[in-house]
Formats: C-alpha cells, structure tokens, sequence
C-alpha cells in the first residue's frame, strides 16, 4: 500500500483503501474517516486488540510521543 500512495496513483489507492478496511470488518464511517486522514496526509495506525493492557500501552506510546489518539 505505501508505494501504491506515494506517486501519481494516490487518488485510486484511497479509494481501494477505504474498500479494502471495509472488507477487513471496519465500518464504512471509520474506514471514510481512515480515507479522510490519508487524504490530508495523515499517518493512520490501526491497533486491533481485545487486551485491556494492550490498550492502554498503545495510547500511552502514542501520548509520549505527542501523536494524536482516536478511539473509534
């Protein structure tokens, strides 16, 4: 995915993007948000886990190093 994003065909990778999150079991609202991000040139991390612990080290990982946090 990151060669597809980088050069002239951005626009056809984000849109297959937001497909592909789709079909991966992200709702279609959080997956358009994803999009969104990207297209503003923004760095989406996905962390999928059921482990309370895991959470909670992901956001403070995150928080140490002033990267914003979204739990959708």
């Amino acid at each position: 995915i990151i060669a597809a994003l980088s050069g002239a065909g951005a626009g056809a990778a984000i849109g297959g993007l937001s497909g592909a999150l789709i079909n991966a079991g992200f709702s279609d609202s959080d997956a358009r948000q994803f999009e969104d991000q990207i297209r503003k040139g923004n760095v989406v991390l996905v962390v999928r886990t059921d482990n309370e612990e895991e959470i909670i080290a992901a956001h403070d990982v995150l928080r140490r190093h002033e990267a914003v946090t979204e739990a959708v």
